[in-house]
C-alpha cells in the first residue's frame, strides 16, 4: 500500500500504475485529494477528514460480469465501515453508494483500462471544518463524530488507519470469492443491505430524455436493477443505462 498525505487523485495514481503494468494488488490511499472524482466523472470533494483509496485489479472475467465488481466492492466497503463503527448500519444505494440513515457515507467508482480495473473509494470519516458542495440527492454523512480543524488528532489518525486496513481486508476477501463464484454468491448479502427494495422509483435513461417508472424488486446475477412496470413486467436495467432520479420513501 502506498500512503500519501495529499495527492491530485488516487485514481489517477492507480490508472498510471496500471498503464505501466503494475501487478494486481497495488493500492494508493490519501488523506486529502485536490482533484478527486467519482462515478461518471462527478466531482468528489476530498478534504482532510476522509479516506480516499484506489485499488488496481486485473480480473480475468467475461466483460458482462465485470460491472458486478462495483456491487461487490460496495459490500466490502459497507462491511469494513460497520467493523469500525458497528452502529452505522450501512445500506447500499444501487449500484454502489454506501448510505446510512443520515446520508451518504462512501462512494465507489470503477474504470477499466490497460487490461485492469481501477476501483476508487471515498469515505467520509470525519466532518471537515469547511463545508462542502454536494452533487446528488443525498446529504453527506460521517462515520465518526467530531470535526477536523487544523489537522488530524492522534485518535483521528488511528481511526483513519483502521478504516483503510478494514477495507483492504474486506476487499481482498470478497474479490477472491467473486473471482471464483461470481456475483450470484453475493445476491443475498446485497439484498440485505439494499436500500431500494419494493420502493417506487423514477429512472432516467443516461443516453436520452426518457423516464421509466416502476417498483424496484432487487438485482439479478448480473447486478442489474430489476424494475417492475405498471403491467407487472420485470425489466432488468444496467447502471450504464439508467440512474435513479427519485425514490418514494
Amino acid at each position: 500500500m502506498h500512503a500519501y498525505a495529499c495527492v491530485r487523485s488516487t485514481n489517477q495514481l492507480v490508472k498510471e500504475a496500471l498503464c505501466q503494468g503494475v501487478p494486481e494488488g497495488y493500492c494508493a490511499t490519501a488523506l486529502e485529494q485536490e482533484g478527486g472524482y467519482g462515478r461518471q466523472g462527478r466531482v468528489w470533494a476530498s478534504p482532510l477528514g476522509g479516506v480516499y483509496t484506489s485499488f488496481a485489479l486485473r480480473p480475468s472475467v467475461p466483460p458482462q460480469i465485470l460491472p458486478t465488481l462495483s456491487l461487490v466492492a460496495s459490500l466490502a466497503v459497507a462491511d469494513a465501515l460497520e467493523r469500525v463503527r458497528s452502529s452505522c448500519n450501512p445500506l447500499i444505494k444501487w449500484p454502489n453508494d454506501v448510505l446510512c440513515p443520515e446520508g451518504k457515507l462512501a462512494g465507489i467508482s470503477l474504470e477499466a483500462l490497460a487490461g485492469g480495473v481501477c476501483v476508487g473509494v471515498g469515505v467520509n470519516v470525519y466532518e471537515p471544518f469547511a463545508k462542502r458542495e454536494v452533487e446528488g440527492k443525498y446529504s453527506l454523512a460521517y462515520l465518526q463524530d467530531g470535526v477536523v480543524e487544523a489537522g488530524l488528532s492522534a485518535e483521528q489518525r488511528t481511526v483513519m488507519t483502521q478504516v483503510v486496513e478494514s477495507m483492504l481486508e474486506a476487499m481482498e476477501c470478497r474479490y477472491g470469492r467473486w473471482l471464483q463464484e461470481g456475483f450470484s454468491a453475493f445476491i443475498d448479502e446485497y439484498s440485505q443491505r439494499f436500500a431500494y427494495r419494493d420502493k417506487r422509483a423514477s429512472l432516467a435513461l443516461i443516453n436520452g430524455d426518457e423516464t421509466i417508472e416502476g417498483i424496484i424488486r432487487g438485482v439479478d446475477g448480473l447486478g442489474r436493477l430489476l424494475v417492475e412496470n405498471d403491467v407487472g413486467i420485470i425489466m432488468p436495467m444496467s447502471s450504464g443505462e439508467v440512474h435513479v432520479t427519485s425514490l418514494q420513501r
